[in-house]
């Protein structure tokens, strides 16, 4: 992961929360996602929530925002509410959580994408579902991913640190800078390809390339339509929860 920012439709501005370099698990045997703790807690103040436990706040003030990350290059971008895991009355809960430790991209983020791990190259490609989509697309990958390229920084092996921008430095400001420009060109028609190290070499072999579409909020939108980008190496503690979770598709 490379970049999280924040756009708040309410008034049309423009935060970058953290930028850097990090490795970040996708885990569809997590429910929530796990975010920094600052970045955490800057969300929260941000949205006007407290940060004790799971954030919760105005359902209407939730659908004003969009979380963006970049993942070497590769923008996906997606609705806050679409991370909202309970809902009482006009109070939304967020299946977000905080850590100290590892990224984790669990459920309340995979729902809103499609991804791809394809193991003998050591390769991850991501696709934003299409939720206003109304009908069905399924295609069968089995030597290649249609239409997926690699992302522009698709050789980047820097994975030193994320770094989280204090509130005072993410005041609202258009977020088009040269560093922001160069990275979200290829979000918005292609999928790209992650390389990794042989280090990095998945435990077994597999002739099939693996998708998976985390569709609990709907299995009728399934995307139709989507792009695929392959975004980051698979880590080998990645790889694992992927095999033991993924649906073959043939």
């Amino acid at each position: 992961m490379n970049t999280v920012s924040l756009h708040d439709n309410s008034d049309k501005s423009d935060r970058v929360m953290a930028k850097g370099a990090q490795r970040a698990l996708l885990d569809s045997g997590t429910t929530y996602s796990l975010l920094p703790t600052q970045l955490y807690n800057n969300l929260a103040s941000i949205i006007g929530a407290s940060s004790s436990g799971l954030i919760s706040a105005d359902c209407n003030r939730i659908g004003n925002i969009t979380l963006s990350f970049n993942f070497q290059g590769f923008d996906i971008s997606i609705p806050l509410s679409g991370f909202v895991v309970d809902q009482e009355s006009d109070t939304c809960t967020l299946g977000l959580a905080s850590t100290d430790d590892l990224i984790i991209l669990g459920d309340s983020f995979l729902s809103n994408i499609y991804f791809v791990a394809d193991l003998d190259d050591n390769q991850i490609a991501l696709a934003l579902a299409n939720p206003d989509s109304t009908t069905e697309n399924i295609e069968a990958i089995k030597d290649t991913i249609p239409s997926a390229t690699t992302c522009v920084f698709y050789s980047s092996t820097d994975v030193s640190s994320l770094s989280v921008m204090s509130l005072s430095s993410t005041a609202a400001h258009n977020m088009v800078t040269s560093e922001s420009t160069s990275s979200a060109s290829p979000s918005t028609t292609t999928s790209s390809y992650i390389s990794t190290s042989s280090s990095n070499t998945a435990v077994g072999t597999s002739s099939t390339q693996q998708a998976q579409h985390d569709d609990d909020k709907s299995k009728s939108t399934n995307g139709a339509g989507s792009q695929f980008s392959f975004i980051g190496e698979i880590h080998m503690l990645a790889a694992i929860c992927l095999i033991a979770s993924l649906i073959i598709i043939v």
